[in-house]
């Protein structure tokens, strides 16, 4: 007789309560995006961004371990995201992983949960930024690898994160959550 209001998406974001069937898709997606997907790199990064946002907001931190770590193997197994540049994304992967979990944790912090999804996001999007271009720099600098990462891993990355905060948010908006 009398229905249950939508919650709204900054409400719902609070529960992290999601069944097991959404943790399992969103960890095969984080792999398999990468994976299937070959270029170019603003989608793939844009769909991964999203993952990691809706992890964040969705799931406590165990479950987004793999969501974080997932993709970047996935890219390096399928090889041809960098083309024969692929093999130096080795030297990025705890850098990937700690950029990525410097996004998914400061979205989720409870400090700052009361701040609109897209103040934090933006701000987490800098700060994964800031992670990767500073690595990609050192390694340039050191002659590690070739200037073409300064790109990948520099404004690439933090297109690709605003883009999948935006995603995630529509995506998420378009749950229903009633319980």
């Amino acid at each position: 007789m009398f229905q249950k209001p939508k919650q709204s998406l900054e409400n719902a974001i609070l529960t992290k309560s999601m069944p097991l069937s959404l943790y399992l898709a969103l960890t095969g997606l984080a792999f398999l995006v990468p994976m299937i997907f070959s270029s170019p790199q603003w989608l793939i990064g844009t769909m991964v961004n999203a993952l990691l946002f809706i992890a964040a907001l969705k799931l406590d931190f165990k479950k987004q371990l793999p969501i974080i770590i997932l993709p970047s193997l996935g890219a390096l197994a399928h090889g041809v995201l960098f083309g024969p540049l692929t093999v130096f994304l080795l030297y990025f992967l705890p850098f990937i992983w700690l950029g990525n979990a410097v996004l998914v944790r400061f979205v989720g912090l409870k400090p700052v949960s009361h701040w609109p999804f897209f103040y934090r996001a933006f701000i987490a999007s800098i700060l994964k930024f800031i992670v990767l271009f500073l690595v990609a720099y050192v390694y340039i600098n050191l002659g590690l690898v070739p200037a073409v990462f300064l790109s990948a891993m520099g404004l690439i990355q933090l297109l690709t994160a605003i883009m999948g905060a935006m995603t995630a948010f529509f995506v998420l908006e378009k749950i229903n959550f009633n319980d």
